[in-house]
Parts: C-alpha cells; structure tokens; sequence
C-alpha cells in the first residue's frame, strides 16, 4: 500500500493496518508525519516483549537438557548481556519518552539482575524500576526471573495496577514478587500462573540465608507490619492470601512447584511446607465459582553438580507416598473434589504418584491410592470436564 493511500485511510483503520505491521514498518511510519506517530507509537509499544523464556526447544544445563525457563540454562557467550543491553534501551526510551509508556499493555520479560553482581547481591536497576512505573496501562505480564540473589537496594512498587493477566516464575526474593503483584487489583484478574516461584530465602530483607542451617529447625515469621522477615529458600508462600476472596472475575489458574521428595528431608519444615499447600488449598476454593481452567503441578528438585547427599554416598528410605503426594492428597484433593465447579471446563494435575530421586530408596506405595484418587476426581467432575492426571510432571525443573 502506498503511503498517499494510507494517509486517507479513517484512523481506524490506519490503526488496524498498524497492527500487522513490523517494528521496522511501525518506526518508519512514526517517522513520516506527526498526524502518524502517535498511532504507529501507540502500535509500537503495545506489546514489548524482551524475553527468552518461551522459546521453543531445549536447552543445555547440568543433568541434561530443560526447557527455556529453566533458571540454570546454559547461557552463550554474551547472550544475557545481549538481552539486558535491549532492556536497557527500552527503560531508557521510557524514562525520556514517559507518553510512550501509556501504551505498553504488554509485557514479556526475562528478568536477569542486574549486569554484575557482588557478594551475591544485584547491584542494582533503578532505571527499569522507573520505567516499570510509567508503564500505567499494563494489562498482561509474563515474567520469568533468571536473577541469581537478592537485590541490593529496596524495591518500590510496579504500579502494575491495571493487570488482568500474569504469569510469573523463577528464582527472586519476597521483595521483588512484592513490587511485582503488591499493588494488583484482584478483582481485574482473569488470569494467574504462578510458574515454579522460588524464593532465594532470606533472614531479613536483602539479606541471604546460611546455606548450612537446617531449615526444619528455623521458624519463618513477619514484621509487626506483615512484611517478610526469614524466609526459607524454596517453593514460596504467602503471595496468595492477600488475594484470596478478592479475585471475582479469574477464569484460569495454573500452579507449579516444587515439592518435597521424602519424609526427614533436612532442606524442608514439615510445617511450612503444610501450610503452603493448605494456601494453594484455601486459594483455590475461593476462586473455584469462576474458574474455566486449572493447573496444579508439582515435582522433584533438580539435582546440581553437587549435591550433599548424593556426594556424601547417604541414602533415604521412603516407604509409601511421597511427601509432596501426601500433602496433595491431604489438602488438595479434598477441595477439588468437593467442588461446586460450575465454569469449569479443564482440570490439569501433573506430577501425582511420581517417584523420588535416585539416591532414595523407595517403597511404592499401593498404586490404588491414586488410581482412587483419579476416580474420585471424574466422578466429581462429570463428563463435561476434561481431566488429565499425570504422574511426570513436564515442566517443572527445580531448584
């Protein structure tokens, strides 16, 4: 189409055209004329996606190959540098351009840190966190972290109030899923995947936990004002009491993480392990009245280069179920089953019935707990749902 044609098209449609065009194409037509730029900007910065974690494939990492997301992927030469010199170029247009941020309705991000870090903290990103704040009209937010510790300075809110959609994952600190979800409003969301959330623990904000103390003996708690205080590392918690009950309008929930392998496993508290599945429990019947779609994932850590158990030649008895297995059908099943499920039209759950890690002796348990468990599930939810249960669990990669 010739740029005299285009320029007599109604706006509506100019801006309809825009919508298929390319960066290139949309640059150059903010470029031509004034009339133009604010609908090839508007086109531009809908959707800004700076992010690795949804390409298709595997990758290269310690045990085999993973999928994008996977927080301890093998990275090329230069290839997170690459992604971040972007990132910053987008906070810094933001930052000169604030009128520009009205636009962006979505954002895709890998989040990796900061460029270096020292002593295991960020350095520090207060240009994104700027630019984050002026993006006033997000609606969809895709997040993975890849970062590898805490930030190093406090965090303030995203503002991300006008959010419908979020999907975030990967390893970050009870302060950065705070600036992240702190300020949203939950009866907007529609939609919410919480994708492997793995919290770097903590004994005070900004402040990392001794990887030698034995976590079953050290109690979480919060500040007189409910902020996080000690925090282990692993799976987190917490995030979805502030948004149980409020969430009038979610259609699809997905949660994934990890679980507990074996009954005396000195890197889990039995008690705050119970408590997170009673939260997944008591979220997911708040929002059961509106649901379309559920996930529920779990499965085992991903065994690094060293493990301490593994290397030390020790080696674990589990009779019967699994932990995790356990908790799900102690506080998991009981809510799905009870039901009413009147939206609902898709259940899946991964990672039922799986087995330990090779350095635990295991005993299976009798396979007609789950086969019970399955059946109890179809009976409840009749044959207007489609049910998948899965003993694998495909997508999470652990800590």
């Amino acid at each position: 189409m010739s740029s005299s044609i285009f320029t007599k098209l109604l706006p509506e449609l100019q801006q309809q055209v825009m919508n298929y065009c390319g960066t290139t194409e949309l640059i150059h037509i903010a470029s031509t004329c004034s009339a133009l730029h604010r609908r090839a900007i508007s086109a531009l910065y809908h959707t800004v996606d700076i992010s690795c974690h949804n390409e298709p494939g595997t990758f290269k990492a310690i045990g085999g190959p993973v999928p994008a997301d996977y927080y301890d992927r093998a990275w090329g030469e230069g290839e997170r540098a690459a992604y971040q010199k972007r990132q910053n170029r987008f906070a810094a247009t933001i930052i000169k351009h604030p009128e520009y941020g009205i636009w962006v309705e979505c954002l895709i991000w890998s989040y990796f840190g900061s460029e270096q870090a020292r002593n295991g903290y960020d350095v520090g990103n207060n240009h994104l966190w700027a630019a984050f704040r002026l993006l006033r009209r997000l609606r969809s937010l895709d997040l993975i972290s890849f970062a590898w510790g805490h930030e190093r300075y406090p965090l303030p809110s995203f503002q991300f109030s006008n959010l419908e959609q979020i999907r975030i994952g990967g390893p970050m600190s009870s302060a950065f899923l705070e600036a992240c979800i702190g300020s949203v409003d939950p009866a907007k969301l529609v939609t919410l995947d919480f994708d492997n959330l793995h919290n770097f623990g903590q004994m005070k904000e900004r402040e990392e936990i001794d990887s030698e103390i034995n976590l079953s003996k050290l109690d979480e708690y919060d500040d007189p004002k409910g902020k996080p205080m000690v925090r282990h590392p692993g799976p987190m918690r917490g995030y979805l009491q502030r948004l149980e009950g409020r969430c009038i309008s979610l259609r699809r929930l997905a949660l994934r993480s990890a679980g507990q392998d074996y009954d005396g496993d000195f890197f889990w508290s039995d008690a705050i392990d119970e408590q997170r599945y009673k939260e997944y429990a008591s979220f997911i019947r708040s929002v059961r009245g509106t649901l379309q779609h559920l996930v529920f994932e779990q499965g085992i850590r991903q065994e690094k280069s060293y493990n301490p158990i593994s290397y030390l030649g020790l080696r674990f008895s589990q009779i019967g179920a699994r932990t995790m297995d356990k908790r799900f059908l102690k506080y998991i099943l009981p809510v799905l089953v009870e039901g009413p499920w009147p939206a609902l039209k898709m259940m899946e759950i991964f990672g039922l019935g799986g087995t330990p890690q090779p350095y635990i002796r295991f005993t299976p348990p009798d396979p007609q707990i789950f086969v019970e468990a399955k059946r109890q599930l179809a009976t409840a939810l009749g044959q207007n749902v489609i049910l998948i249960v899965e003993e694998n669990s495909p997508t999470v990669d652990i800590r």
